[in-house]
């Protein structure tokens, strides 16, 4: 009986080293699973920081810097494109303007020549004339009409003349008309001026306003290539931060994944911990169930050969 108690109470030592031995086992690994999941810990932590601080820089001073450029940009592209259609619209202005003082001068040039030349049959019908010049005179005054109607400063005085010449019958009707004709002459004269002075005037006012066109170009272009090279830089910057951004952000989903792995790697460790330390709690009970009875029981030399058995 006491080689049987003996014998329990050896495997009973046997689990308790083995009990020992899995805890002390438990402790080492518990500490590498700290030890561990302190690593992963850190590496999620400073993924987490470098990812927030690389989409903080992004949001906050990267993308409205470059969305602030391109309006920058875009409206300077707008203001070139203005400008230069603006110039385009003031020089078909100009040069159809040009073109009408130009067609005016040749008018008055016309119309003088045919003012002089009725003043010279006018002045020639004062002492009297014969029908024929009568005819002549007035054939010409009649054509001066016509050249006339083209001048509106003294297309007024057309009528006049054309009235005044359908009677040379005496010198006072005569010297009507040759009254007129100086007039007309005279009205010419400062039209003309008038004329010239206005074309100069709109050629200085052209060729200012040319002047702030291309300046205003200038300076837009100026800002464009200024702007576009700190765009570039802006680019470049958010090239960068992107790349950073991405990289924490793959770096933290790799330590979580990590984290998640070992979490449940530890879970399943201590589970498996667990319920063989309590198989093994289960058998020492048991044992010391068994010595107990055998401490305490009258067992027959017959029973223990059965147990032997």
């Amino acid at each position: 009986m006491n080689e049987l108690v003996t014998a329990f109470k050896n495997l009973i030592r046997d689990l308790n080293f083995k009990l020992g031995s899995e805890q002390e086992e438990y402790r080492w690994s518990k500490a590498e699973h700290y030890e561990l999941e302190n690593q992963i810990n850190e590496r999620l932590r400073d993924a987490r920081v470098r990812f927030g601080v690389s989409s903080a820089h992004l949001q906050n001073t990267l993308y409205p810097e470059r969305a602030r450029l391109e309006a920058l940009i875009a409206a300077d592209e707008q203001l070139v494109a203005d400008t230069e259609a603006a110039i385009d619209k003031s020089t078909r202005e100009r040069a159809e303007a040009q073109a009408s003082y130009e067609q005016l001068v040749i008018d008055h040039d016309m119309a003088k020549d045919a003012v002089q030349e009725c003043l010279a049959l006018v002045r020639g019908l004062l002492n009297g004339g014969s029908f024929a010049e009568i005819k002549k005179a007035q054939t010409h005054l009649k054509k001066l009409q016509g050249h006339l109607k083209a001048l509106s400063p003294v297309a007024h005085l057309a009528q006049a003349l054309a009235e005044l010449a359908q009677d040379f019958a005496d010198q006072s009707a005569t010297q009507k008309v040759l009254d007129l004709l100086n007039q007309l002459f005279g009205n010419l004269m400062e039209s003309r001026a008038d004329a010239d002075r206005v074309n100069v005037s709109q050629i200085e006012v052209f060729n200012k306003y040319l002047a702030v066109c291309y300046d205003t170009i200038e300076q837009a272009e100026a800002r464009l290539l200024a702007n576009n090279a700190e765009l570039e830089v802006v680019n470049s910057d958010i090239a960068h931060q992107e790349e950073a951004r991405d990289i924490a952000a793959n770096d933290r989903d790799v330590a979580q994944q990590d984290l998640d792995d070992e979490t449940a790697r530890w879970d399943a460790y201590v589970t498996n911990y667990e319920a063989y330390i309590a198989e093994l709690m289960h058998e020492l009970d048991a044992l010391d169930q068994v010595i107990g009875l055998f401490a305490g029981a009258d067992i027959s030399d017959e029973m223990l050969a059965r147990i032997d058995m």
